[in-house]
């Protein structure tokens, strides 16, 4: 290809991007119109002390899905506004909290009321605090649980922030995937989840549950936690009393860790060439066959 032909390419390319750039230029404008038209109609209800309206639009704006950061920290500073104003602090301290967690470094224009200021100072102090302060997780797994009743597990955390939430995550040992449940906060910054009864049946054979603590802030981002998915903890499930034990269930010493399994195993290889395939071990309390083919 010619350095002439080269260079007619190379302009119908920037043509075509710039051409493609224009189509969707109204596109892209429409959507910031759209959400300018959403923040100036707010303004003017809250210019107008039109509280409770401000609060609906605002209510109405923060479903949409293609919000930016930028547009929630903006909306949330207007919904703290209103329920300021409307005499609910509460309410206010919480949309703040929420702009913060969207836009750490906002802040209000010139010229804010001094009531208002005050209040988002207030907030954003509090919010630099606790970052500075980590999240902990303090729990002791139980040594054992009761078949056929609901297990009950705590932690003591510390230092979460007040869009935060602890999950507990739970599994039988063995199974792929978890259910979860919330920790309810009780006093002195202890909450307590717990793993339904019916996760817990009885059983002739004991068996082990895995599970793991997470904090979260109101984005779901890890903030702390006491295991992990990869590495739960562990706690085992008593054998239900009084039952015959389970034929099938794995004994303490299992079959192959005795020693005239190898023994034989052993001896047949020597005499006779044996091949011994032993297949991985993937469930405990699965049934570990051995194949022995003795070549003449």
């Amino acid at each position: 290809m010619s350095a002439h032909t080269k260079l007619g390419a190379s302009r119908a390319l920037v043509v075509i991007l710039v051409l493609g750039l224009l189509a969707a230029a109204p596109a892209f404008a429409a959507r910031r119109a759209v959400h300018s038209r959403e923040i100036d109609k707010v303004r003017q209800l809250i210019a107008e002390a039109e509280f409770d309206r401000a609060l609906a639009e605002i209510g109405r704006a923060l479903a949409q899905q293609h919000n930016t950061d930028l547009m929630l920290g903006t909306l949330y500073e207007q919904q703290g506004t209103a329920y300021l104003y409307l005499g609910n602090e509460d309410k206010a301290r919480e949309s703040f909290e929420r702009l913060f967690q969207a836009v750490p470094d906002f802040d209000l224009a010139p010229g804010t009321s001094p009531k208002l200021r005050s209040l988002f100072e207030q907030v954003k102090s509090d919010v630099a605090r606790r970052m500075l302060q980590p999240v902990t997780v303090a729990h002791q797994p139980p040594p054992r649980a009761e078949p056929g009743s609901g297990l009950d597990l705590e932690a003591q955390i510390g230092s979460m922030p007040e869009a935060a939430r602890a999950r507990l995550y739970y599994r039988r040992a063995g199974t792929e995937s978890y259910s979860s449940t919330f920790f309810a906060e009780l006093e002195g910054g202890r909450q307590r989840a717990q793993i339904p009864a019916f996760e817990l049946p009885e059983q002739a054979s004991e068996y082990a549950l895995e599970y793991y603590i997470e904090v979260a802030d109101g984005a779901g981002r890890r903030l702390a936690g006491a295991g992990n998915a990869l590495e739960p903890l562990l706690v085992k499930v008593a054998a239900a009393r009084g039952q015959a034990p389970d034929p099938s269930s794995v004994s303490e010493e299992r079959w192959y860790q005795r020693w005239w399994v190898w023994a034989i195993a052993g001896g047949v290889a020597a005499g006779a060439g044996a091949a011994i395939a032993v297949p991985m071990l993937l469930d405990q309390q699965a049934t570990l066959p051995v194949t022995v083919r003795v070549q003449q």
